[in-house]
């Protein structure tokens, strides 16, 4: 955004006062402002900085209200650990305490099955000798094979325990980690927009808001002067037009400035500027100006101001 009070009147001011009979033409300095804002709003609780100070690249500008930004960190993060715990669960399988559990059956199975075995061979022999009956010799039997078939499922319960889940149960889980993560790196992200720095190093040209107050999101705080986008302005006439060309070289001079200043053609405006009424014919032509920039170079721009007046000469 431009200081649009000054170029306004420069502009009625430079348009009439061009001399044909000379190649030097009035202008004046611009800087394009740079306006620094915040995408959140919120409360203004610091601004270290005031009108005229001369700031470095990432010094703070001004600071809004951490909350409710900040605890909406510290829930994602919550949440993402709370998702690695699941993963991470998933992957090692049965908890020791039910690994202990599951081999304690297995124990109690085994002996379950000594016993059973040596009733077993007890029977057999007093069903040879027909000392019982048949159905208490088959009882024996079942017995045994029952305790068999119990440790053979404990042992298999105790193998499927060591095992991680599922892979899709795993991968469902990884995927809610990486969503948690995300969310964790949005959050971290909108709460560094509630302290903004300065992007380069210039000087404050205006602050907008006073401690307190309540900033809506994407409004200018403060507004910097940066040396780097300081421009001359000129308005040619015309006549001169076909002379110009970007990356032409331009001498430039002001009331006590340096001699042999010397800046570079970078924009040559398509549109005419003129002073109502004209008439676009051949003995009118010579009204028409043509709006020129002209870069200053580094060595210029911390010296020249906004609105200060100057010479080009082509």
């Amino acid at each position: 955004m431009k200081l649009w009070l000054i170029t306004l009147c420069a502009l009625f001011t430079l348009t009439g006062c061009y001399d044909d009979s000379s190649e030097t033409f009035q202008g004046y300095i611009e800087n394009d402002l740079t306006y620094i804002s915040s995408t959140v709003s919120g409360r203004l609780d610091s601004l270290p900085v005031d009108r005229g100070d001369k700031i470095e690249k990432g010094k703070l500008l001004f600071a809004l209200e951490a909350e409710p930004q900040s605890d909406d960190v510290l829930n994602a993060q919550a949440n993402m650990e709370a998702a690695f715990s699941n993963v991470m669960d998933l992957e090692k399988g049965a908890r020791p305490e039910t690994l202990d559990q599951i081999k304690a059956q297995i124990q109690q199975a085994k002996a379950s099955l000594n016993y059973n075995q040596k009733e077993y061979l007890r029977r057999k022999e007093l069903l040879a000798t027909e000392n019982i009956q048949v159905d208490m010799f088959d009882q024996a039997t079942r017995d045994v094979e029952t305790s068999e078939a119990l440790i053979a499922q404990y042992e298999a319960s105790l193998k499927e325990s060591k095992l991680p889940a599922r892979i899709d149960q795993i991968n469902a889980q990884k995927a809610a980690l990486q969503a948690a993560k995300a969310s964790l790196n949005k959050a971290v992200w909108t709460l560094a927009q509630k302290s903004i720095s300065a992007p380069q190093s210039g000087i404050v040209f205006d602050t907008y808001y006073n401690l307190g107050e309540e900033v809506p999101a994407n409004t200018p705080v403060v507004s910097l002067l940066i040396p780097s986008n300081t421009t001359a302005i000129t308005f040619v006439p015309e006549t001169y037009l076909s002379q110009l060309a970007l990356g032409n070289t331009v001498t430039m001079s002001c009331d006590n400035c340096d001699q042999g200043m010397t800046g570079e053609i970078t924009f040559i405006s398509p549109t005419a500027e003129y002073t109502p009424p004209v008439i676009y014919s051949r003995e009118n032509r010579s009204k028409l100006v043509y709006r020129v920039e002209i870069s200053v170079g580094e060595q210029l721009e911390s010296s020249l101001h906004p609105g200060q007046p100057i010479d080009v000469t082509l």
